[in-house]
């Protein structure tokens, strides 16, 4: 068997102060680094809605030049469906313009009314050329202008879609500016 050490009630007492303080200095300790860390989370969540903020004052730049809405339910509307990814502190206003305009040319219900009616006006069928509006012709040289813009909308693609798909087989499609 082995010898069991015994120590005096005066040193059991003075090691168990000891011990007691290197528990207490272990937990000062984790509560510091507990802290640290519920303070870095913190700041990331707070670094993050600074530039959330900054992204979203970019936007409402951005959408006023674009002659986007004022009400803020369109605006957050276009927001939402445009998924942008708030990425970098400083916001790429290029890149903004580049990612928004698309989505404006599809959803003239997010746009002022002033800027829809501009949107209109571009839209304007373009001058007839000699004989428009007569009937008919069965020249296969019958040319049907079309814009980019054009193509890319709905309605107008569903208003012209025979003129577009007989002019397209005759190989008569001409794109205008």
């Amino acid at each position: 068997m082995s010898e069991k050490e015994y120590v005096s009630k005066d040193e059991y007492d003075e090691l168990f102060a000891a011990l007691e303080d290197e528990i207490e200095a272990h937990k000062a300790t984790k509560e510091q680094a507990d802290l640290a860390d519920e303070y870095a989370e913190r700041v990331l969540e707070l670094e993050g809605k600074v530039r959330g903020r900054a992204h979203r004052d970019a936007f409402a730049k951005l959408a006023d030049d674009l002659g986007v809405s004022k009400d803020g339910a369109k605006r957050e509307d276009l927001y939402a469906l445009a998924r942008w990814a708030e990425d970098g502190d400083e916001p790429d206003l290029k890149a903004m313009r580049k990612h928004f305009e698309p989505l404006l040319q599809s959803r003239s219900y997010l746009l002022d009314e002033k800027a829809e009616k501009e949107k209109e006006k571009e839209k304007a069928p373009l001058d007839p050329e000699e004989g428009a509006g007569r009937g008919k012709t069965s020249a296969p040289s019958e040319s049907f202008k079309v814009r980019p813009s054009d193509l890319a909308d709905a309605d107008w693609m569903f208003a012209n879609q025979d003129r577009f798909a007989e002019a397209s087989a005759a190989g008569n499609v001409v794109f205008v500016d």
